[in-house]
């Protein structure tokens, strides 16, 4: 089907003029119509855990009983753990957690994307040890960047020796790199989980070039200039930071600015499924542009723009989720919106 077709379609189901809609894999991502109430997945046992927990996250978004119905079409003991683990639970850090037991988190340097890593770590998902060993990290290489002292000599020789057999992953140069990067985002609005990213992205490279998208196919809030002028505040103590409004491909943007990678945040594992498709097309685009995903910081990995939005539009406290200006435009925006915020917003995540 052609883009129009597939627009019109969509609008058919979510108006109720269509009560069942046939689809591809494609719908588990950007798809938000509250009233539907079924969602039937055929051949359930060729997906993961983060694409069958993105199918039901279809299902379930307004205010009627919903069910997820995962019809297997073979079996097998890897297929039937993963879908037992699924009926048990809608937690999306649990099940991140036993999708890596089960499928192992594969090589952190290759191309095996399954199975145990070279690496010898208690568990991936121990948040609180991995953080430690980042920070652990940092003060080491800050300290002593060429590892030329003599306790970390031996330390400098590994690390040689692994990037002799892996190929230069690793430098013992540790800070900024010369190129510019680009970090894109719809920024509607701009949150503390945005900051956080682009503050780590800004201290890992010379230059970073945040990109507000202009026009993507999701419902906004608020305007090209809105969004901008909050997003330039809200990075505005970021020295070697420039915000600019864009619309097209991300990767030719990129170009534009003479950035040759694109940086994004991952604050889940469903999201890295998304993430890696979008890479992977940016890839083939545009084979000279490489991406980065950095890991979303603890306290910010439930957070997102539409979470924050129907907070505040349900009257909930954002203080903590959100820069001081951004509260002021979104109080504004409701007293400007009144009763037609109900269109703009739909509570959807946060109902009764």
């Amino acid at each position: 089907m052609k883009a129009d077709e597939k627009d019109a379609v969509m609008r058919q189901f979510r108006s109720g003029e269509l009560h069942i809609l046939v689809s591809t894999a494609v719908v588990e991502v950007g798809i938000d119509v509250p009233n539907a109430s079924v969602m039937l997945v055929e051949g359930a046992n060729r997906f993961g855990l983060a694409q069958l927990h993105q199918f039901r996250g279809r299902v379930g978004r307004g205010l009627h009983q919903s069910y997820c119905l995962l019809l297997a079409d073979a079996s097998s003991p890897e297929a039937d753990a993963r879908l037992q683990v699924i009926s048990q639970t809608n937690d999306g850090f649990t099940l991140a957690e036993e999708d890596l037991k089960l499928r192992g988190p594969g090589e952190f340097f290759g191309t095996r994307q399954s199975g145990l890593p070279d690496i010898k770590l208690a568990k991936l998902s121990d948040i609180r040890l991995l953080e430690m060993a980042r920070n652990e990290a940092r003060t080491l290489f800050d300290s002593d960047p060429d590892l030329s002292r003599p306790e970390h000599r031996l330390l400098s020789r590994k690390l040689q020796a692994f990037c002799r057999e892996n190929g230069p992953v690793l430098t013992t140069n540790y800070g900024a790199t010369h190129d510019p990067c680009h970090l894109p985002a719809t920024f509607d609005p701009i949150t503390f989980g945005h900051v956080d990213i682009a503050k780590r992205a800004a201290s890992l490279f010379s230059e970073l070039i945040v990109g507000v998208y202009d026009r993507p196919h999701k419902s906004l809030l608020f305007s090209s200039e809105e969004r901008w002028q909050m997003t330039r505040e809200a990075l505005s103590h970021l020295s070697n930071v420039s915000i600019a409004r864009y619309t097209g491909l991300t990767v030719e943007f990129a170009r534009q600015w003479g950035a040759t990678v694109i940086v994004r945040g991952l604050r889940v594992l469903s999201d890295f499924e998304w993430e890696f498709q979008l890479a992977l097309t940016n890839r083939n685009l545009a084979p000279d542009i490489d991406t980065i995903c950095l890991m979303t910081s603890q306290e910010y990995s439930f957070l997102s723009s539409s979470v924050v939005k129907e907070v505040a539009f349900a009257g909930g406290d954002i203080s903590g989720l959100v820069p001081a200006h951004v509260i002021q435009a979104l109080n504004q925006k409701m007293h400007e919106l009144g009763k037609e915020g109900d269109s703009k917003v739909r509570l959807v995540s946060l109902r009764d």
